[in-house]
């Protein structure tokens, strides 16, 4: 009898049957699974795995190993799925719901059919934390001739960015700001996340820390990449500068008030002498006119 069988290729490379994971030490077989993995349900040209597993310059009859490859792999996979020949080339047939990445993207489609922010970030944070790191960390693919890898990344950054949005309109842009520090830290050509950035530090009571967020990206682009910042960073900035009220939180959460003043002091301490002369000229026992006191000092 078959068992249920789950992969994972958001983070390194993990195959499960009921729930323990199987070894798969061989780095060809890893290669061969996770170039399949990334094309699940697709037929896979047996001339593109022969590339993805030896590089420019295969052995004489790679081909014949590649078909020994697959018969161990499908040894070690078992009956759970299927390792088919299919044209030139085999393909992997998946049972639906184990694959991570397929998860990840039926979440993204749910996240894009609503507008409630509440769903969205609930969606989006499931979704994110399907990813242990990046796509199949430890095997050595080359993103550069396996475009699903990008495109999955791609993703995942949108997701993020799409997550952050539904947080700053339910008013968590403090919880936000380490996060988004980190991923403007590590993406520094995404504007957006630098105008988030900014949208949560103002609505944190920081507006100074998200002006100098503009100038810190402004530099960036102007040195590392030769341009100007785009529309929507220059409009956020604007409004930090003017305070407009489009940066208010939509959903009517508070932010935070900046550089409140100290609470008056209800008592003076202290220069008791000092205080009594005061008062005296203040409220003389026979007043002739209105007196006045100056101190200096």
């Amino acid at each position: 009898m078959a068992g249920e069988i789950e992969f994972r290729v958001l983070g390194p490379l993990e195959v499960l049957i009921d729930g323990v994971p199987r070894p798969l030490p061989a780095a060809k077989q890893r290669l061969l699974l996770g170039s399949l993995l990334l094309q699940a349900n697709h037929a896979v040209a047996a001339s593109e795995l022969v590339d993805v597993v030896w590089g420019e310059r295969p052995p004489a009859g790679a081909r014949n190993t590649l078909r020994t490859y697959v018969m161990r792999l499908r040894q070690q996979l078992g009956p759970a799925c299927a390792l088919r020949t299919a044209q030139d080339g085999y393909a992997l047939d998946v049972p639906a719901g184990s694959l991570d990445a397929t998860r990840f993207r039926e979440l993204l489609v749910r996240a894009r059919s609503v507008e409630d922010p509440t769903t969205v970030w609930t969606l989006l944070t499931e979704a994110l934390r399907l990813w242990r790191g990046p796509v199949l960390a430890d095997v050595p693919l080359d993103p550069l001739r396996h475009n699903e890898i990008n495109r999955l990344e791609a993703e995942w950054l949108d997701a993020r960015e799409r997550r952050i949005d539904a947080g700053l309109t339910l008013g968590r842009h403090e919880e936000l700001v380490p996060e988004l520090r980190d991923l403007a830290d590590a993406n520094p050509a995404r504007e957006q996340v630098w105008a988030q950035l900014m949208i949560a530090l103002y609505r944190a009571g920081r507006r100074v820390d998200a002006l100098h967020v503009y100038r810190e990206v402004y530099e960036y682009l102007s040195d590392a990449l030769g341009v100007d910042p785009g529309a929507e960073l220059l409009r956020v900035h604007q409004a930090v500068l003017s305070d407009h009220p489009s940066l208010r939180s939509p959903l009517g959460a508070k932010a935070a008030v900046p550089a409140q003043l100290p609470p008056e002091v209800i008592n003076f301490v202290g220069r008791e002498a000092a205080a009594a002369a005061i008062v005296e000229r203040l409220a003389p026992a026979e007043p002739t006119a209105t007196p006045v006191v100056v101190l200096t000092g």
